[in-house]
């Protein structure tokens, strides 16, 4: 009875590691396959994760080479404009000096013409009224030639008082020259610097709204940048707090996951511990 008893134990005991052995080995296979399959699934959500991440750092790269090349064409048209309005300037000011120039020409030669005219009017009447006077002096000192001496006095103050009265009359007419003179001289210098005042004041008008254009322009430009900045870090924190809380959530998952199994496993290897005790307590008390 011992021998055939110890048989039946050794029997017995084979039967149960046998049994034991291909449970374990299904257990652990189920273990593997679910394993395997969870690590698939994991691999195929972070590959998303990172090309979806890759598809976003190529759209930067292109926003980038957009925003730079946006720039470039910005800074081409404003020079170009730029060189627009200086020429446009240029033209003006060659039009409005040689419109002047025509002026000036004009009233210089009306000048000229009507002072030629009144200097030569006025030495005509010199020469002339010289002429008078030599041909009244001739005509008086042949007339009077065989005159006393008290005539020959009054004649020589005669002739004092007519040279004093020439002589006021010539201050006079140069007094009044110079008057004339100094008169258009002063209305000219006038006219040129009301010209040249009326051009400054066109040209600082011209570059105060051009100033103010370009700071509007930089201005706006600024903003823009910064809306775009601020966009652009938005969807970046975004984005890690997405990541951070995918990666909790999938490991909370794992790891309940891995824990219930575990739990099943011993709860398995118990039962079946108490069943085979059970037996083995029964047929030795049998």
């Amino acid at each position: 009875r011992r021998l055939l008893a110890r048989n039946y134990y050794h029997t017995a005991l084979t039967s149960i590691t046998t049994i034991q052995t291909y449970f374990r080995r299904h257990s652990t296979r189920n273990s593997f396959v679910k394993q395997r399959l969870s690590a698939i699934e994991i691999q195929r959500i972070v590959r998303g994760y990172l090309a979806t991440m890759h598809v976003y750092e190529e759209i930067y790269k292109v926003t980038l080479i957009q925003s730079w090349v946006r720039m470039r064409i910005a800074m081409d048209d404003a020079a170009y404009r730029m060189a627009l309005v200086i020429q446009a300037q240029a033209v003006a000011r060659g039009f409005l000096v040689r419109k002047r120039h025509a002026q000036l020409n004009a009233s210089a030669i009306v000048i000229q013409a009507s002072w030629r005219c009144f200097y030569n009017r006025l030495t005509y009447q010199f020469d002339l009224l010289d002429i008078i006077i030599i041909q009244s002096l001739w005509r008086r000192k042949l007339g009077h030639k065989l005159a006393s001496e008290m005539l020959f006095e009054k004649r020589t103050k005669a002739a004092t008082v007519v040279q004093a009265a020439w002589r006021c009359f010539d201050c006079r007419m140069d007094f009044i020259c110079y008057i004339a003179a100094r008169t258009i001289q002063t209305r000219w210098r006038s006219h040129i610097c009301s010209v040249t005042y009326n051009e400054y004041k066109a040209a600082r008008k011209i570059q105060a709204i051009w100033r103010s254009y370009d700071c509007r322009m930089d201005f706006i430009c600024y903003l823009a940048a910064r809306v775009i900045q601020t966009n652009w870090r938005a969807a970046v924190c975004r984005g890690k707090y997405l990541h951070t809380l995918s990666a909790k959530i999938i490991q909370t998952r794992w790891r309940s996951f891995v824990c219930r199994q575990d739990f099943v496993n011993y709860m398995a290897a118990r039962k079946i511990q108490t069943k085979w005790r059970s037996f083995v307590c029964r047929q030795d008390y049998v």
